[in-house]
């Protein structure tokens, strides 16, 4: 998830410091959508409403129902009144990170509206808990402001991200906060997944196990051949969609280089390494001398097609497209 900016405090966080912001009560349609009861929004939805946040609404909001039964619906999920967070900042953080997980584009929109104190306070009030030091992290981690405190001295290591509801890496550990970063991304881009009974059926199919076992008895000499006829066939179908007709010898080192995908740190075009890697492969009439090509590539879809009589390969004569730039 690309967290939004603005990268600044905004202009309300002054009064928020002050103002405690009220927090609804129970609703039936919340910013456009209807809840399948009436219920109190909490977590993420009671924060966005009460800091009146222009914020993508999370694919499923919770609230608090009036029955001792969680219920789930498409776009909801009613929870029992036990689970009720007490109507304050810290309650509500609390019960979004416990109950709803990380959603990085609410939580930054938040932090920029309100000033630091409340997040100190937190810190201070619970200097072991889990979620007062992800809340603390994930503060300074989003907006760039350190807090005035000290760095935690106890508390147990726990992720930031909960990976029983998201999926994240391994990650390192934060000294400062007594916690292992594990978010996929920096603060710039962290694209958060949930997990899903969906993925963990297909993760649950072990596909990487079960192709080393389809291949462990095919000689590695017919391996080999095979995949090097794959990225030929492959590396032909690229030229192809621009419409070039390049000699056997050129798509040849095309699939060549295409193989050393992944086996090198990545650099910029401009690199005198990654130039002199390409040159064989570029041409002249379509690239600049540094390897990088400012206009002419394409990115749509191919919409109707012609076919070469000499070969029988499909050819594009018109496409959607829209002209990118590689500088």
């Amino acid at each position: 998830m690309l967290s939004p900016e603005p990268t600044e405090v905004e202009p309300r966080a002054a009064v928020v410091t002050k103002i405690r912001p009220p927090f609804s009560g129970p609703v039936e349609v919340f910013r456009g959508r209807r809840l399948p009861e009436t219920a109190t929004p909490a977590g993420y939805s009671a924060l966005i409403d009460a800091f009146d946040r222009q914020v993508p609404l999370p694919r499923r909001m919770r609230a608090i129902g009036r029955r001792h039964r969680i219920r789930d619906y498409d776009r909801w999920r009613i929870m029992t009144p036990r689970h009720a967070p007490a109507p304050t900042l810290e309650g509500h953080l609390t019960f979004a990170l416990k109950y709803e997980g990380l959603d990085l584009a609410v939580l930054k929109r938040l932090f920029l509206t309100i000033s630091t104190a409340p997040i100190e306070e937190m810190a201070r009030a619970r200097p072991t808990g889990s979620y007062a030091r992800r809340v603390w992290f994930l503060f300074e981690w989003l907006t760039g402001r350190n807090l005035d405190l000290p760095d935690a001295k106890s508390g147990r290591y726990v992720p930031v991200l909960n990976p029983s509801q998201q999926v994240g890496i391994d990650g390192e550990t934060a000294p400062r906060y007594r916690l292992r970063n594990n978010l996929p991304g920096t603060p710039e881009f962290c694209p958060l997944v949930f997990r899903t009974k969906t993925l963990e059926e297909f993760a649950g199919l072990e596909l990487p196990r079960r192709a080393r076992d389809a291949v462990a008895d095919v000689p590695r000499d017919v391996l080999a051949r095979t995949a090097a006829f794959l990225l030929l066939k492959d590396s032909r179908a690229s030229f192809v969609i621009e419409g070039e007709r390049p000699p056997l010898d050129r798509i040849q080192r095309w699939g060549s280089a295409i193989g050393e995908a992944g086996r090198r740190p990545r650099s910029c075009a401009r690199s005198t390494d990654t130039a002199t890697r390409w040159n064989p492969i570029r041409t002249a009439c379509c690239h600049t001398s540094d390897g990088s090509r400012p206009k002419g590539s394409t990115s749509g879809s191919r919409t109707t097609l012609r076919t070469s009589t000499a070969s029988s390969t499909p050819l594009p004569t018109r496409s959607s497209s829209t002209t990118v730039s590689a500088r």
